[in-house]
């Protein structure tokens, strides 16, 4: 990992780790380099700096699929922390706006959750044309998406 993405991988999980202590115990790092990289990425996308993630002050973002620390069967194979919302935690802890949807709740999130069955004809409808800067779903299609980000194959570019 290059030194500059390294010093802010660092500074993100020590803020995560003041805010989250109980949730950051089982955290993977690789899930949050790979989180880092997708904030920086919108960033830049957007024309701002993806090194400054205060520019993501006043951004709205949905995060369809967002996780939930509310256990079921999977995390008894990956771990607790393994699908939590961390994208949304994250975001918002820079400033953003987030609403995250999963079929989990998200009960004593910092962020907007909001639990919801995607499968449902409709789910979407609530949102409102034109109402978030950034859609975010990497992990709408299962575990198989957290396989894929935290391998180690994924990171192999710098």
């Amino acid at each position: 990992m290059p030194t500059k993405e390294r010093a802010r991988y660092e500074d993100v999980m020590k803020k995560l780790e003041e805010k989250y202590p109980k949730q950051m115990k089982g955290a993977m790092p690789k899930q949050m380099l790979y989180l880092l990289r997708r904030l920086s990425a919108i960033l830049d996308a957007s024309g701002q700096d993806g090194r400054d993630f205060s520019a993501l002050k006043g951004t709205a973002i949905l995060d369809i699929a967002c996780g939930s620390d509310t256990p079921y069967k999977v995390q008894l194979q990956y771990g607790d922390s393994c699908f939590g919302p961390w994208f949304c935690r994250t975001a918002h802890l820079y400033g953003a706006e987030v609403l995250g949807l999963d079929i989990r709740p998200n009960e004593g999130e910092k962020f907007n959750g909001k639990t919801i069955d995607l499968s449902k004809s409709g789910a979407l409808n609530f949102v409102l044309s034109d109402s978030f800067d950034v859609v975010h779903c990497a992990y709408l299609f299962g575990p198989w998406a957290h396989r894929l980000f935290c391998s180690p194959q994924y990171f192999m570019t710098s």
